[in-house]
């Protein structure tokens, strides 16, 4: 990925179109996820094309935002409390959520009625993969 030093040093992650059919993004997150990809190696990596290239994007929306971000969300996850569960976790609301299982199983194959929200399961469902603009 860091061969391409320009597109490197210029990435900021608002810029880009979830709509798209091919990902803006890095594409890495799995790799670094299940250590294919060594975050360490990729953070030092990137840094040597920013040496190189002193007009760099910068954090939050650079690469090394991205990242920083993602080792902040790790922590979240460690240190608080009920970190997957709504119930019991102080940093998220309370939200009474139906749990009619015909809807939930629409939901997760993609048939609500709701484009948006069809495509991006259908997505998931059939490659693996979901832009994260599309979980919120």
């Amino acid at each position: 990925y860091c061969r391409d030093e320009q597109r490197v040093a210029t990435f900021a992650k608002p810029e880009g179109d979830p709509t798209t059919i091919l990902p803006y993004t890095t594409g890495l997150s799995p790799y670094v996820k299940f250590g294919c990809v060594s975050v360490r190696k990729f953070y030092w990596d990137v840094q040597a094309v920013y040496d190189k290239h002193k007009s760099h994007t910068q954090p939050p929306t650079s690469l090394h935002g991205q990242l920083l971000f993602r080792e902040w969300f790790y922590l979240l996850s460690h240190t608080t409390p009920q970190w997957d569960r709504m119930e019991g976790n102080t940093l998220v609301r309370q939200i009474p959520w139906d749990r009619d299982a015909d809807k939930i199983a629409q939901w997760r194959e993609g048939r609500t009625g709701f484009p948006w929200i069809d495509a991006c399961m259908r997505q998931l469902h059939r490659i693996g993969w979901m832009h994260h603009l599309a979980r919120h």
